[in-house]
């Protein structure tokens, strides 16, 4: 048997033969996983090797209704997917999960290096829950012919993306299932099922193999064996299981942004098993350690994510992009139980991280760390213990924040990288040095080092030899030691930070540098004027100067206005609190906080605008542009009695406005096309009020606020208006632009009538569920333009009509509601199903 003959296949490679799966359901029966009765009919082959399995999911994907070439998982390398899956959402407590095939090397989209990957690759993401899974699991039933006794490896090309969230955990790895004496059953020896995880990626910054049911049981858990005919856990225990990466396991530490081929060595990881069950369970030590007592079953990748069994919502997400997977066994090996330390897991062309107390690198190569010890969830705690580095190679050491190293350069050359962590240098290296660092101290007495170094807090850095640059990122004190004999170059970028202090002088601003500016003024008095051109980011503090901010025409943001990330956009931060300020918006974000004074802003020529509007107290007047502007107003705190005044007119984009607190006036307009989206909370301020005014464009209002009156237009009806009544008091004045009103408490007070000289012609909608104990009074309904429908009843008959003066009176036997129809006597009733009605009023001959 030749080499090449010897080595078979375990497992059809689903990249070459797929994309069709089975899919589960999430059921298990008798111990056997239950599956869906449908399979995906997507183009290319039915593959009955593997499966789609979700455990602990929030809701199953359903196989044959995949969103086809969906654009939002569009991926920079792989192109769009030719099929995806989702599930839940951030904020279910089932957290949410997705699937994606991509055909790379036929997609048109796809950059040159996601056209070599052969065939289909498959991203899976996950996000909270509790032991939210989803993986790419082997079906196919092996019986007990693949022992260890003969060499096993597993070989992808894998990559981690979209890594996001601070809280839980998201877990990837590539996962096995091992039998023990299931092959030959020997007598009075026990029968073993393992869970063999080789992790890839975990949040928590500790990569383990873990040979228990979940990586999320918690760092020193233990891993659980269970009984391979009832899946049921036993007495034995395998430990903590965590290696270092520059030891036995290889891991990604965050996003990739291209492919590594990751291989595995079954055998190894298997032998560090049998270490700890050898030592466990010694009298049956001699079975553990003949490896053909053991057998692999199956293989599961994927991930799992979860809040680690806390109360809190986990919102880590990540995506593991899996493609060209092998699983092979090499029938011509004959593989002993070792148990010398082995290299288990390899992934090529990735820097290796580092958190153990001290490493000596070898002198016969190169080696390439990252030194993480920074992390809470690392095995050792930097500022009580530093990583100590003993470089004997030609090594590139990365220092990353929170890190404090202690290196010994004894190699020809050491190239350290500062990622924002702490150093101190000896040894006779020649050094070359570059990146950022919070402390640095370098006692290498090679002259011939060179040290490139960016300043971006207050250091003292003390350099004993060598040429350093110096570059000042932002406004530092750099303090340098005495008794150096280096050779320093000290350079101030251009975009280093700047505080101006205008001292209410006319002044003008501009940052042509791009940089970072504050800019402050005082509460004096003064004829001053302040003029501030936007341009790179800044933040404008007004004081009671006169000033007005001009934006620039920078790239606008285009994610959510309320993000904490948005990049490298560049922004501007006024905050006004006095005199009077003008605001001229363009492309460039720009976030107004208006404390006091008055503001007044113009919105931007550019439908690609994104701003943010805050009223803490201070009166606005905003005249809307083409882009998106959000207002969030609410009530002064120091000052409650002092009730703002905001006034909004709509442009030719999108307002949305959160009123708390201050009075609001929104204007629709005649002429601009916009969308505006109110919402108007309840407030102690009980003087508040909001009045909007209908218009051309389309307006959505949710309210609980005590005062709000809604105006339809009556100069246009090319407008229409949604209206949900939340609670608190609404007075709706009809038009000639249609309406739709909801009502889900409070009162509502609706005019439909005669209303500015002008006779009402809009078609109003009137819903109301009354188990929501609201008040409604309605004044000239007629069924000719208007309709009132009532949910909630408890049944058909569930109301009372009374006449009370000139009107009709609506109770109801399930709740407090009440609705009256002025200057009606007469209506008519018709049932809509068991529990909702529509009133009629009958049209007088």
């Amino acid at each position: 048997m030749s080499i090449v003959e010897s080595i078979i296949k375990i497992f059809e490679n689903p990249s070459t033969n797929g994309p069709n799966f089975r899919f589960n359901n999430g059921q298990v029966i008798d111990g056997i996983e239950q599956y869906q009765d449908s399979i995906p009919n997507l183009s290319g082959t039915f593959n009955d090797d593997w499966d789609v399995t979700q455990w602990c999911s929030g809701s199953y994907f359903d196989p044959i209704s995949p969103v086809l070439e969906d654009v939002e998982f569009k991926d920079n390398i792989l192109g769009t997917p030719v099929a995806t899956w989702q599930q839940g959402s951030i904020n279910d407590s089932a957290g949410n999960s997705s699937l994606s095939i991509y055909d790379s090397s036929e997609s048109s989209d796809a950059r040159e290096d996601g056209r070599i990957l052969p065939g289909y690759t498959y991203g899976i993401q996950v996000q909270g829950g509790k032991l939210n899974d989803v993986n790419l699991q082997t079906y196919k039933n092996l019986s007990t012919d693949v022992t260890f006794n003969h060499q096993i490896n597993f070989t992808a090309n894998e990559r981690i993306t979209n890594v996001s969230g601070s809280t839980g955990l998201v877990s990837f790895g590539n996962n096995f299932t091992v039998n023990f004496n299931t092959v030959k059953k020997i007598s009075g020896v026990p029968q073993l099922g393992i869970f063999l995880q080789s992790v890839v990626y975990d949040s928590r910054g500790v990569e383990t193999v873990e040979a228990g049911y979940s990586s999320l049981n918690g760092s020193n858990s233990g891993g659980k064996i269970y009984s391979p005919g009832d899946l049921t856990a036993i007495s034995l225990y395998l430990g903590s299981m965590e290696y270092n990466y520059n030891g036995e396991l290889d891991a990604f530490s965050g996003d990739t942004s291209s492919f590594h081929n990751v291989s595995i060595n079954l055998n190894a990881a298997l032998d560090k098993i049998i270490t700890i069950l050898s030592s466990q369970d010694p009298q049956n030590a001699s079975y553990y350690q003949d490896l053909s007592n053991w057998n692999l079953t199956g293989s599961y990748i994927g991930g799992e994510a979860g809040n680690l069994g806390t109360a809190q919502p986990s919102n880590s997400s990540a995506t593991m992009d899996i493609n060209n997977i092998s699983i092979t066994q090499d029938l011509s090996s004959n593989i002993k139980y070792s148990n010398t330390s082995q290299k288990i897991q390899s992934i090529s062309d990735l820097p290796i991280e580092d958190n153990q107390i001290s490493t000596t690198t070898p002198s016969d190569g190169e080696t390439n760390l990252i030194l993480n010890s920074g992390s809470e969830y690392s095995s050792i705690y930097t500022l009580k213990n530093p990583q100590d580095i003993t470089s004997n190679g030609n090594d590139t050491l990365t220092i990353d924040s929170g890190t404090a190293a202690s290196v010994h350069a004894l190699g020809l050359y050491t190239n350290i990288i500062g990622k924002g962590g702490s150093a101190t240098i000896d040894g006779n290296s020649v050094l070359n040095v570059s990146g950022s660092f919070s402390y640095f101290t370098s006692e290498n007495i090679n002259s011939n080092s060179v040290y490139n170094i960016s300043i971006n807090t207050d250091m003292n850095p003390s350099i004993k030899y060598g040429t350093v640059n110096f570059s000042l990122e932002s406004a530092s004190t750099l303090t340098l030691s005495t008794g150096s004999n280096a050779k320093y170059n000290i350079t101030q970028n251009n975009d280093s930070k700047s505080i101006l202090l205008t001292g209410n002088n006319s002044v003008e601003v501009n940052n042509e540098s791009q940089g970072y500016q504050v800019i402050v003024s005082g509460n004096i008095s003064s004829t001053g004027k302040l003029l501030v051109n936007g341009g790179g980011n800044q933040q404008v503090w007004t004081g009671s100067q006169d000033t007005v901010f001009n934006a620039s025409d920078a790239s606008s943001f285009s994610g959510g206005i309320f993000s904490s990330n948005k990049g490298n956009v560049n922004s501007a931060y006024i905050d006004v609190q006095g005199g009077t300020t003008n605001v001229n918006l363009n492309t460039e974000m720009v976030t107004v906080w208006s404390n006091s004074g008055i503001t007044n802003v113009y919105g931007s020529l550019s439908s690609s605008a994104n701003d943010l509007l805050v009223s803490q107290g201070g009166d606005m007047n905003i005249t809307g542009g083409a882009g998106t502007e959000t207002l969030v107003a609410f009530a002064n705190e120091t000052n409650p009695e002092d009730v703002a005044s905001v006034e909004m007119t709509a442009g030719s984009g999108s307002q949305t406005i959160f009123n708390y607190g201050v009075d609001l006036t929104v204007n629709g307009g005649d002429n601009n096309k916009s969308n505006q989206l109110i919402i108007s909370s309840n407030s102690k301020q009980i003087q508040s009020f909001n009045c909007i005014n209908g218009g051309s464009g389309y307006q959505e209002i949710w309210s609980t606020s005590s005062n709000t009156v809604i105006n339809a237009s009556t100069s246009t009806a090319s407008g229409s208006i949604k209206d949900v009544v939340q609670g608190g008091d609404t007075t709706f004045n009809s038009g000639i632009e249609n309406a739709q009103v909801f009502v889900f408490g409070g009162s509502l007070n609706a005019n439909l009538g005669y209303n500015n000289s002008i006779t009402p012609t809009g078609n109003v909608s009137i819903q109301g569920d009354i188990k929501s104990n609201f008040n409604m009074t309605l004044n000239d309904f007629t069924s000719s333009n208007d309709t009132l429908i009532l949910t909630g009843l408890s049944d058909t008959h569930g109301y009372k009509i009374t006449e009370k003066g000139n009107s009709t009176v609506l109770t109801f036997d399930n709740s407090k509601s009440s609705v009256m129809i002025g200057g009606v006597t007469n209506v008519d009733i018709h049932n809509i199903g068991d529990s909702a009605i529509q009133i009629y009023v009958p049209v007088s001959s």
